[in-house]
């Protein structure tokens, strides 16, 4: 993997000092379903997640020792933050048309699927990697 010039000049032109900087495993947290496909023209790019994911794994800084794929968060973990009628709403694709409107996002199974994911367990491997 070549190392852009700005982290050469920002990190010294060493050859030690860039395997240094490449032996840095910053812990990274993705799940195929963070992208999942919206409309054509949709507002949010919600395909950069997958591309980001791509490229860092292409470039050899995402391998299998520092991927961090959290699980679909269970209904007594979401319901910590959200009522059991939203979480039943939301996941069968029934919420209200005004809720659906505040969310900005067209319903699918997959986002009901990211929802959970991104917003819930996701947090938690962060905080228990940070606490590690």
């Amino acid at each position: 993997m070549s190392i852009p010039k700005s982290f050469s000049t920002q990190f010294g032109r060493r050859a030690a000092d860039r395997e240094q900087l490449l032996s840095i495993r910053l812990p990274l947290v993705y799940h195929e379903d963070y992208s999942p496909p919206f409309p054509a023209g949709h507002r949010f790019p919600m395909e950069k997640f997958r591309l980001l994911h791509e490229h860092l794994s292409a470039s050899g800084v995402l391998g299998a020792d520092n991927w961090h794929r959290p699980e679909l968060c269970p209904d007594e973990l979401l319901a910590l933050a959200h009522a059991p009628d939203y979480i039943r709403a939301f996941q069968a694709g029934e919420l209200a048309p005004p809720l659906q409107r505040q969310l900005g996002l067209p319903w699918s199974e997959a986002l009901a699927r990211r929802h959970g994911i991104l917003h819930h367990t996701a947090t938690q491997v962060w905080q228990e990697l940070g606490l590690n």
